[in-house]
């Protein structure tokens, strides 16, 4: 009965969370407008986001995302087991347990703040660093607030509130957007602006708790009135073996939190090098790098993330109800989906990849030279799509099975073969290799983590591998196509009108996806 429910359920979730991520994604690119609009590329501008760097490194993208999604697994399987109260008392103890961290961590950066902006930019003068002191002060108090905020995406998750925690990062670009747009009205002065989108900010990130906390409240008062059972006895022995329960439960929380925090402290490694590779071959390197890599994670953050976000609790319930073969099919029913996604959308980058950056980012000071800078780096990263998105769903399963450590070690050593193959290419290839290695060093650990999978869960290789070739197979024709296009544009780009470009681009999409579709039904794929 439930794997009956759950595949009913994960479909249209996932269509509903793209969708929230897509409009994610354009008032994202709204804000990026108007920021560039208004700050430019100044010094108050590289005060403004030096500021913001480290309570969002720390506080969101580590701590918080790691939160947000190592609590899912045990709290899934206590909501599958119908074991509400011990859930409510896991779900208080994980929040002391976090407000102490936070703190902790919050008088940390505190006092060696100075130290820190040292480090991270030890060129700043005197009037800069006391700038981006004053913004980081008045931004550090985010770095307690966002890990309060993984809690509540966490519970929003485990309870099937899917929309209510895909729309939490809309509300901080909406407000931040709202911010600039008043900032740019009133023509406020640069110096006198960026105090204020400080404040903005910090209110932003509070918005994202209040949003978060309302949902989260109200999902777990449901919770406790549907379970709730009058008749029951809650005597002295009943509260010991929770107490114990709740202690094993809260160990097997940080025994996924700080592995998963290892696995993305490895990814960020992989960037940090990457820019520094891209520091040294010249202007414009890494802000065609920070370009690339935004548009390749675009199809990752939309589809991937929105799969993945909603795979993770289903599984998780699979676990909790011992649907063993049901949890298998899952998987391999997603890595397939994740496949038909992935593909298609990296031969469209690469085929396209000059009339996107075109209409998306040749303007002012993006010239052709940026375009040439950015289009390079794509040849290779486009291909770095399908390991990627195989990677981070394959990690869902780890997940739920509660088991890090080996995917960990297979990060960590991803993270290492990748700069140095990164190291090797850029010394041969120039800007180039960078995408090359992301796209080597990705298949390669999707492999590996494929193989963690076959051992762990018993994965099937050879009906995978016959499904892949389904999806291969199915993607021949729309890179045919693809190609074709791509010569006419190499023909007729001497037109650069930017309506003909979006109509050419639009046109391919649209027969792009009628082609892959057409071919998915013949091959029966989206059986």
């Amino acid at each position: 009965m439930i794997l009956k429910k759950i595949k009913f359920d994960i479909n249209t979730t996932i269509i509903w969370v793209s969708l929230i991520n897509i409009v994610l994604a354009v008032i994202a690119l709204l804000k990026d407008i108007m920021s560039a609009a208004y700050l430019g590329t100044s010094k108050e501008a590289d005060a403004l986001y030096l500021a913001f760097f480290i309570p969002d490194t720390l506080g969101n993208c580590l701590l918080s995302s790691a939160i947000g999604v190592a609590c899912v697994p045990v709290f899934s399987i206590l909501i599958a087991k119908k074991n509400v109260e011990l859930l409510t008392n896991l779900i208080k103890k994980i929040l002391l347990v976090i407000i102490f961290i936070s703190i902790g961590l919050y008088i940390t950066v505190y006092i060696t703040r100075s130290n820190l902006l040292n480090i991270i930019n030890p060129n700043l003068s005197t009037t800069d660093f006391r700038i981006v002191l004053a913004i980081l002060d008045t931004l550090l108090p985010s770095i307690v607030i966002f890990p309060l905020i993984g809690v509540c995406v966490s519970i929003l998750y485990s309870t099937s509130y899917f929309k209510s925690a895909s729309m939490i990062p809309i509300i901080f670009n909406a407000i931040f957007l709202i911010g600039l747009i008043a900032e740019i009205s009133s023509k406020s002065p640069i110096d006198v602006g960026i105090n204020r989108l400080a404040y903005i900010i910090l209110i932003a990130v509070i918005g994202m708790l209040a949003f978060a906390m309302i949902p989260a409240y109200i999902s777990i008062k449901k919770l406790l009135l549907a379970n709730s059972n009058p008749q029951m006895t809650r005597g002295i022995e009943y509260t010991n073996i929770n107490k114990i329960e709740s202690r094993r439960l809260f160990s097997e929380i940080m025994c996924i939190l700080f592995p998963y925090i290892g696995i993305l402290v490895c990814t960020y490694l992989i960037q940090f090098a990457e820019r520094y590779f891209a520091s040294r071959l010249g202007a414009g390197s890494i802000a065609g790098l920070n370009y690339t890599f935004r548009l390749v994670q675009f199809p990752i953050w939309v589809f991937v993330a929105a799969i993945g976000n909603v795979i993770l609790p289903k599984l998780s319930q699979l676990k909790g109800h011992n649907e063993n073969e049901g949890f298998k099919a899952q998987i391999e029913k997603t890595l397939i989906l994740t496949l038909i996604i992935t593909i298609p959308i990296s031969i469209g980058i690469l085929i396209l990849r000059e009339p996107i950056l075109w209409i998306l980012l040749k303007r002012g000071a993006f010239n052709m030279s940026s375009l040439t800078i950015t289009s390079n780096l794509l040849k290779g990263y486009s291909f770095a799509i399908v390991g990627l998105g195989i990677s981070a769903i394959s990690l869902k399963y780890f997940l739920a099975l509660g088991k890090l450590k080996m995917p960990f070690f297979v990060f960590f050593v991803y993270s290492i073969f990748n700069i140095g193959i990164d190291y090797f290419l850029v010394n041969h290839m120039g800007l180039a290799g960078i995408g090359v290695g992301a796209a080597i060093a990705s298949l390669l650990s999707s492999l590996c983590i494929l193989t963690l999978l076959k051992k762990y869960i018993g994965l099937q290789f050879k009906k995978l591998f016959i499904r892949i070739i389904y999806v291969i197979i199915a993607n021949i024709p729309v890179a045919i196509l693809m190609l074709f296009f791509q010569k006419i544009w190499y023909n007729l780009r001497v037109y650069t009108d930017i309506y003909y470009i979006m109509t050419y681009v639009l046109s391919v999409c649209v027969l792009f996806a009628v082609v892959y579709w057409t071919s998915i039904r013949i091959l029966k794929l989206d059986k």
